[in-house]
């Protein structure tokens, strides 16, 4: 490789890894620092269904309740300031107000993620419609990473779901999951790049670090080849689901080859209906 190249690719990686500390230091943070505060003020969590997410730059209090669907507070970098935002919340001095507009992905976002609050981090509708033997577990969600690209530029790599898929022998490994509110296969390429910028082994390293403490446990990990994760596209159920494009069909047979399943969700928020998508071509 010429050396440019890999002085260039070893940068890219240096700066990724460098947001991925800053997220596990958040994540341990929320594990270590935070905990308490949790514990003292359950009753509000357990109200506006709240939890908190790490994010590279801060942490968020967030709902997943389905009136409020992932709002909440942003911004939040200290046990101080989490108190102060609880304080407001529970005398009535801040509202988490609900959505304007219609957001099918953060109706689908926090029914997931209430279910997987609800399995203690495990997320059994997921298990039931894929039915491949493993168990599924919520990492965090809307992780978002900033690399840099060809010209200057950059561009984010966003996971809407992080999970751990773990085997019958207890072997781990990530899935990097994707909900969209339309049927476009753009949507698998992008689980395949976002996987495609983790190689490294610090990187991968990184990544295992934040799920144990998010998870709070160790875990066994599968062996990491030339791909870190596996990916999960959940979309809507097609309009006509007996006849589905051919096309469509191919490509998401070629998706499934690469690690990457497709499931459909339908049903109001407040019950989503998950279903595999027919992959079979009559």
């Amino acid at each position: 490789m010429d050396r440019r190249l890999d002085w260039k690719a070893g940068m890219k990686m240096t700066v990724l890894n460098t947001q991925l500390e800053r997220l596990v230091m958040n994540a341990n943070i929320i594990c270590d620092e935070f905990i308490e505060i949790v514990k003292q003020n359950q009753d509000l969590f357990d109200h506006h269904q709240l939890r908190l997410r790490p994010s590279v730059g801060s942490i968020s209090l967030v709902s997943y309740a389905a009136a409020t669907p992932q709002k909440g507070f942003p911004g939040i970098r200290t046990a101080r300031q989490l108190k102060n935002k609880l304080e407001a919340l529970r005398t009535g001095r801040v509202k988490i107000a609900g959505p304007r507009r219609s957001t099918p992905e953060k109706d689908l976002q926090s029914w997931l993620i209430s279910e997987a609050v609800r399995g203690n981090k495990r997320i059994e509708p997921i298990e039931r419609v894929l039915n491949d033997g493993h168990s599924y577990w919520l990492v965090s969600d809307e992780i978002a990473l900033t690399r840099a690209i060809e010209g200057g530029k950059s561009e984010k790599l966003v996971a809407d779901l992080l999970l751990v898929r773990e085997d019958g022998l207890g072997q781990s490994e990530f899935v990097n999951v994707e909900l969209k509110y339309q049927r476009t296969t753009r949507t698998h390429k992008q689980v395949v790049d976002f996987w495609h910028s983790f190689r490294d082994p610090d990187g991968i390293a990184l990544w295992r670090e934040f799920a144990e403490a998010m998870l709070g446990r160790k875990r066994s990990w599968k062996e990491a080849d030339e791909d870190v994760g596996r990916g999960l596209v959940i979309w809507p159920s097609a309009s006509n689901p007996a006849a589905p494009l051919e096309s469509t069909t191919r490509r998401l047979n070629c998706y499934r080859a690469k690690g990457i399943d497709t499931i459909c969700y339908s049903g109001p928020a407040s019950d989503f209906k998950f279903h595999s998508e027919s992959l079979v071509i009559a």
